[in-house]
């Protein structure tokens, strides 16, 4: 009995081709992955810069709320109409002030310091000045001033007026 030898097919050319190749494909996934790294690296090194807060946000939106807020100084035409950038002078004073930015409970807040305010409002039309300052207030601690242009309220009639804001940090 003869054993008839046939050719076995070759199943190796595919894994040899692979094999010429994959030095080749090595270096490429290295590369990739040095540019995924350094891809990443840029962006959290970069990107957290443009996600930093500004100095002053914390005190503009103070600003915001002792101007636009109806529990603040902000003037109202009505229940629920309230006029934008514009303080109700009767509105403006100490109780007011209490009132919406208390300074009492400081187990509310999460820092040791807490902003203290002064605020200056000066009608240019009636020629008068209003100062507020809220109960932490220190006269000898550093302070940052700010200024803003707004509408005054007074028994119907507006006029301008400009806001000065002294912010500074107590403990």
């Amino acid at each position: 009995m003869r054993l008839k030898i046939t050719k076995l097919p070759n199943f190796n050319k595919k894994a040899q081709l692979f094999a010429s190749k994959a030095p080749f494909y090595v270096a490429v996934l290295f590369i990739i992955a040095l540019l995924l790294l350094l891809f990443t690296f840029l962006i959290l090194r970069k990107g957290s810069a443009n996600i930093a807060t500004p100095k002053n946000l914390e005190a503009f939106i103070f600003t915001q709320r002792f101007i636009n807020s109806p529990l603040c100084f902000s003037a109202s035409q009505g229940e629920f109409s309230y006029l934008f950038n514009t303080i109700d002078i009767e509105k403006f004073n100490q109780a007011t002030l209490d009132k919406c930015y208390s300074v009492e409970d400081k187990s509310k807040f999460k820092e040791k310091t807490v902003k203290a305010f002064s605020l200056t409002l000066k009608d240019i039309k009636n020629k008068r000045e209003i100062a507020l300052s809220t109960k932490n207030w220190d006269d000898s601690a550093l302070i940052t001033k700010t200024t803003k242009e707004i509408g005054i309220y007074d028994k119907g009639k507006l006029s301008k007026g400009i806001l000065v804001i002294e912010t500074q940090n107590v403990k």
